[in-house]
């Protein structure tokens, strides 16, 4: 009996699942903040500016990205290129917009972008099919 739990501790199985269950935690919950800025364009006046961008280009900026970086990571298609783009956007975002506390908005974003970097798309996911 010790020997079957050991061996699913280190079964590629669950670490498959983990990955799926990251991905699709990070993608759903990302998606209502890209919808948010996709049907409220005209916010683009009032987004914070960003070194070298203006509020209208930082606001189009992040939310192809938030968009294009929920709906790969759900899909799990160019998943860790996706998760720099998520990982760079997310740590403009806790700095920008909610300065340098680490009890930010994005913070579990960038966390999640992270992890995501790091253990890919796993078994369940277009990379994989694509592979």
């Amino acid at each position: 009996m010790e020997n079957a739990f050991f061996a699913m501790m280190i079964s590629p199985i669950p670490y498959d699942w983990a990955a799926l269950l990251v991905r699709l935690v990070i993608g759903l919950s990302l998606f209502p903040y890209a919808l948010q800025k996709i049907m409220n364009t005209q916010n683009a006046v009032h987004f914070p500016t960003v070194p070298g961008f203006s509020p209208q280009a930082g606001f189009w900026l992040a939310m192809f990205v938030e968009t294009m970086a929920s709906i790969c990571t759900i899909l799990g298609f160019f998943t860790r290129v996706v998760a720099v783009a998520g990982i760079i956007n997310m740590g403009v975002a806790v700095k920008t917009v909610h300065g340098r506390y680490y009890n930010a908005t994005a913070m579990p974003y960038l966390l999640g972008f992270i992890a995501i970097l790091c253990i890919g798309a796993g078994k369940y996911s277009l990379d994989f099919w694509l592979k």
